[in-house]
């Protein structure tokens, strides 16, 4: 069983303002949420060597449930996250994951296999309370 991941409580603000702006990061977070690009990263990070563009539409597209991708959508893709960092791109056009894209890709998995945890909690408690017997719930 895996470690339930704490963070501790969120950071008051008392405007938007005085927060922190880090577009660079908000972007590059908007990429790993996307299902299309995370699977390009996925896809990247599985490998040891470079991976020409062919190669990464192929194995994106075996990849992926919904299959087919585009080549100017991949291409574009690509040049996305080459420009957020979570790429890199050498001069030959071929890619492999940056160590920025490495580590936003497990940050994903993480929260994601927390909230998905504490999602599943709820719905079963709130199964639990839907299918009490109905003398159960007027007591």
């Amino acid at each position: 069983m895996s470690e339930q991941v704490r963070f501790g409580d969120p950071k008051w603000v008392e405007r938007e303002t005085s927060e922190p702006q880090w577009p660079a990061f908000d972007r590059a977070l908007s990429m790993v949420s996307n299902p299309e690009r995370r699977a390009i990263l996925r896809v990247l990070y599985g490998q040891t060597k470079h991976l020409g563009f062919a190669d990464v539409k192929r194995q994106v597209q075996e990849y992926r449930v919904n299959g087919r991708i585009s080549p100017s959508s991949l291409s574009g893709f690509l040049k996305e996250l080459a420009q957020y960092g979570l790429v890199i791109r050498d001069n030959s056009d071929n890619y492999r994951i940056s160590l920025t894209g490495s580590h936003f890709l497990a940050a994903y998995d993480t929260v994601r296999q927390v909230l998905s945890s504490d999602f599943e909690e709820a719905m079963k408690a709130k199964a639990e309370e839907m299918f009490l017997p109905i003398t159960d719930k007027q007591s």
